[in-house]
């Protein structure tokens, strides 16, 4: 069930916090770096013990605070009821250090007694009940960002992020001068190294490295459009770009990002070396296999037998106008419509696995672990919070 985080922390929470100073703390795990997870399969794990067994950690490491546990997403996410504030600068920054040191305590024991890896985001502190909501926004793009620096990952707050220094100004302009002209120039090999060197330089600040994503998505898909109205390229490789540009918010950490970008300019520069010829073939393979996903036997002999073409053709064209393989293009299509069905279904990864060409759920979970680093059952559970 979906749930309105702005309701439910206004209406949850009003009474408890009233008349406090409110602060949003985000635990966000790291499972690669957790002993206790170290080779379990994540259907096994209980996940819900070890949030309950972090939250009275926390509730008892920050004490005299309120703390309550907020019905969202991520591993923990904790609202912070402070009393007894006044304006004094010696006060607020007494309260600050007080706070930050309850919180590593708290992160500390959290790691050590459940074998953990957590990092934690802090919002800055809100006065008014009705601004909690925007507390929990702010923690929450601290922690989408974290990865973008190569720190140890514990506590940063708010304030540590606004106290970092904005990039500067006279470089940036001629760097993204530079970059449109490139791009108006079909240059894309230089547009390229001019993005990533933009890129390199937002991320040198988290005050304009939370919005990396949101630059990127931008630049990339004004550059679809650019390319694709220009040369005439057909609806479905458009399509396919943009579906690349997309995967852009799957991303979390700074090497991920300039690998990204790297295969976004090598698919343009397949698109554009394409003659007519493979763009017809190319859109109607990624018809035949949207249609057919369902198919247990489908793969690159099907489908070149299902034209008439060499299966070596069949390949080479594909990979030439999406860059990537086929096999990769029809498990993504096939994970594409698994996640509606985790996220907008209650059916059973056997039924799903059945509705979707794999054999049995564990083919099924083997793929999509492959292609999306959790598991199925991961995977629903965190978007069943949402």
């Amino acid at each position: 069930m979906k749930i309105d985080y702005h309701d439910a922390i206004r209406e949850t929470y009003t009474v408890l916090l009233r008349n406090r100073l409110v602060i949003v703390v985000i635990a966000d795990i790291e499972p690669d770096q957790s002993p206790c997870l170290s080779g379990i399969p994540p259907e096994q794990v209980n996940m819900r013990k070890l949030e309950d067994d972090a939250e009275s950690i926390f509730k008892t490491c920050l004490r005299p605070c309120t703390v309550e546990r907020l019905p969202v997403n991520n591993f923990l996410t904790l609202a912070l009821g402070i009393d007894g504030l006044d304006d004094t600068p010696e006060h607020h920054e007494a309260l600050w250090n007080g706070i930050h040191s309850s919180l590593r305590r708290s992160l500390e024991s959290a790691e050590s007694c459940l074998g953990l890896r957590l990092h934690l985001a802090v919002s800055s502190a809100h006065r008014n009940i009705g601004n909690v909501y925007d507390a929990y926004v702010e923690a929450q793009a601290i922690i989408e960002h974290f990865s973008f620096f190569a720190r140890r990952r514990g506590v940063i707050t708010a304030g540590e992020v606004m106290s970092e220094r904005l990039p500067d100004e006279q470089r940036r302009i001629p760097l993204e001068k530079q970059w449109f002209s490139y791009t108006a120039a079909f240059q894309f090999r230089q547009a390229k190294e001019m993005l990533r060197e933009i890129i390199s330089d937002r991320m040198s600040s988290m005050r304009t490295a939370v919005t990396i994503k949101t630059e990127l998505f931008s630049r990339l898909n004004y550059t679809v459009y650019f390319i694709c109205d220009c040369r005439g390229v057909n609806h479905s490789v458009r399509a396919e770009l943009q579906n690349k540009v997309q995967t852009l918010w799957a991303v979390h950490d700074k090497e991920a990002i300039f690998a990204w970008i790297d295969q976004i300019y090598d698919a343009i520069e397949q698109v554009l070396s394409m003659d007519e010829k493979d763009i017809v073939w190319s859109e109607r393979i990624i018809s035949y296999i949207r249609s057919n996903y369902m198919d247990p036997q489908l793969d690159v002999n099907t489908i070149s037998r299902r034209f008439g073409l060499n299966s070596s053709y069949v390949s080479h064209v594909f990979r030439k106008s999406t860059g990537i393989r086929l096999i990769d293009y029809i498990h993504n299509v096939r994970i594409e419509h698994i996640t509606q069905l985790l996220t907008g279904t209650e059916k059973s990864i056997s039924e799903i696995a059945k509705e979707t060409g794999y054999a049995d759920p564990q083919a099924l979970s083997r793929v999509f672990r492959r292609y999306m680093k959790i598991s199925p059952t991961e995977y629903r559970r965190s978007r069943s919070r949402l």
